[in-house]
């Protein structure tokens, strides 16, 4: 992906009804392998604070949406990523849609629709991987909602990183 590319899509894969409680956040980023500006991925990025059992139903409707969306614009068809950005303090493993009829023959599942997406869990990763990132205002940003439950936690961590903060400015 050519993250220079990435930009803000003002679109929702979410039904009218269903726009009151969710939101979701829609990425267009280009191809680095598809020089054609038509050709780019849409990044769907559902944000969760804490776990959920059946969020691949949530995604599954976000995709049909999207998808659709796509076919009723009569725009050219372009592929939907779906991101869990997991920001809770509880463990969570993620399940798929087969877990919840765990009971029924292979015969059944398997006409279960099925799908992969991409989970990031925020506690799960380290503080010297966000420091990487070399990004001042994204490593602050999400340092505070990664301590967000551990205020002395998070205090200590940003004197600790003090010349990193203010010395890397964006």
């Amino acid at each position: 992906m050519d993250i220079q590319s990435m930009e803000y899509s003002n679109t929702s894969f979410i039904s009218p009804e269903l726009k009151k409680t969710f939101s979701d956040v829609i990425l267009k980023i280009q191809l680095k392998e598809m020089i054609d500006k038509s050709n780019y991925i849409s990044l769907l990025i559902e944000h969760k604070s804490s776990p959920s059992e059946y969020i691949f139903f949530q995604l599954l409707g976000y995709l049909a949406n999207g998808y659709l969306t796509q076919l009723k614009n009569k725009s050219d068809l372009h592929p939907i990523i779906p991101i869990i950005y997991y920001q809770g303090e509880k463990e969570w493993k993620v399940k798929n849609i087969n877990h919840v009829f765990d009971d029924y023959p292979e015969s059944i599942k398997k006409y279960l629709p099925d799908f992969r997406y991409i989970f990031v869990a925020l506690h799960q990763m380290s503080e010297e991987s966000l420091l990487e990132l070399r990004n001042s205002m994204l490593y602050s940003a999400l340092m505070l909602q990664m301590h967000h439950f551990e205020p002395i936690k998070m205090i200590a961590q940003f004197e600790k990183n003090h010349h990193f903060i203010s010395n890397k400015c964006i």
